[in-house]
C-alpha cells in the first residue's frame, strides 16, 4: 500500500471482504460454501489483518480472487442470461476507482471504493449463485419456468 503503517487499515475496507461469505448462505452442498468462506477469509486477512505489512495473504487473496472470478465467469456464462454480466460492471468499476485512488495522498478514496468493491461484488456473486443453484429449484417447486 502506498500509505504508511496503520494509515491504510480500515475496518470498512478490510472487513467488508466478509461480504464474499454471503454466497455460502445460498450455495448448496459443502464445497461451494467452502469456496466462498475461503474467499471471505483470505480477503479479510489480506485487507485488514495484514494490510500494513508484507504477507503471503496478499498473494493468496489475489490468486484466489482471480480463480474465483474466472470460475464464476465460466459457470455464470454457461448457465445464466448474458445480461447478468452487466451487474458485474458495478464491482469492476469500484475496483478500478479503488486502484486509481491509490495514487492519491489520502487513503479515504481507496477505503470508499474498496469497501464498495467488496460489498457490491459480494452481492452480485450471491445473486449469481442463487440464480445458478436455488432459483431453478424454487421455480420448479412452485410450478414456474425459468430460462
Amino acid at each position: 500500500m502506498p500509505w504508511e503503517g496503520s494509515a491504510c487499515r480500515s475496518p470498512a475496507a478490510g472487513l467488508s471482504g466478509a461480504c464474499y461469505a454471503l454466497p455460502a448462505l445460498v450455495a448448496p452442498g459443502v464445497l461451494e460454501p467452502a469456496l466462498w468462506l475461503t474467499t471471505a477469509f483470505l480477503s479479510c486477512m489480506a485487507d485488514f489483518v495484514h494490510i500494513s505489512h508484507d504477507s503471503a495473504f496478499h498473494g493468496l487473496d489475489r490468486c484466489w480472487a482471480t480463480l474465483m472470478l474466472l470460475r464464476c465467469s465460466l459457470l455464470f456464462g454457461a448457465r445464466l442470461d448474458p445480461s447478468f454480466f452487466l451487474l458485474a460492471l458495478v464491482p469492476l468499476g469500484c475496483f478500478v476507482k479503488g486502484r486509481d485512488a491509490k495514487l492519491l495522498p489520502d487513503p479515504s478514496g481507496w477505503v470508499f471504493w474498496h469497501t464498495l468493491w467488496h460489498c457490491s461484488g459480494g452481492l452480485v456473486v450471491t445473486l449469481g449463485v442463487w440464480m445458478l443453484y436455488r432459483a431453478p429449484a424454487e421455480a420448479a417447486a412452485s410450478g414456474l419456468h425459468i430460462g
